[in-house]
Formats: C-alpha cells, structure tokens, sequence
C-alpha cells in the first residue's frame, strides 16, 4: 500500500507529501460514495402486501413494503413482512411509484 501511494504522489508532478496524497485520495472516494448514493437512491417502488389467515386467504392486514432491483422480489419481502406479523402471505398487490417511500 506505501508502494501505491508513493506512486501516486510522484504522478501527480509536484511535491506532494504521503500526507497530502492521502488527503486527496480520501476526499475522492467520500465523493465517489455520495455519487453512487445518490444514483441508486431514484427511483423507489412499493408494493401493497396482503397477509391474512385461512384457506382460502381471509386478508386480515395489508402492508407496504419498498422493493429494490433484483432480489429480494415484491413476494419475498411481503412473504416476510406477513410472517414478522405472525400472519399467513395472501399476496402481492400493485406495485407502484414512491419517491418518498411506504405512506404511512
């Protein structure tokens, strides 16, 4: 790791001490994280949960739950959701829009 900052330190032309090359390293990945926050942070989705008991599902509860891209699905976190609840999972309902998350 020395070795690489050293390097770095001479490419950049002038006097640069380890210290000072440190510092601009640090400040460009705190930028590079707050880039890539703000990109995965748009656009949010949610999806409606129904959780219930019975067989047929007799919906006794609905929740929200903000779905990511990918994994887990809409099923597995609603799936989830019901059993922390102490229901059965009924279902996925709509997803839809929710730039400022799950309403309340």
């Amino acid at each position: 790791m020395d070795k690489k900052v050293e390097e770095l330190s001479r490419r950049m032309g002038h006097a640069t001490s380890r210290r000072q090359a440190l510092k601009i390293l640090g400040v460009g990945l705190v930028g590079s994280g707050f880039l890539a926050r703000s990109a995965s942070a748009a656009p949010r989705t949610c999806a409606t949960c129904q959780c219930g008991v019975g067989r047929p599902c007799n919906v006794k509860q609905t929740f929200c739950v903000e779905v990511g891209r990918g994994f887990p699905s809409a099923q597995d976190q609603c799936s989830a959701r019901c059993t922390q609840a102490g229901f059965k999972f009924c279902g996925a309902g709509t997803q839809f829009h929710c730039p400022q998350g799950c309403p309340a």
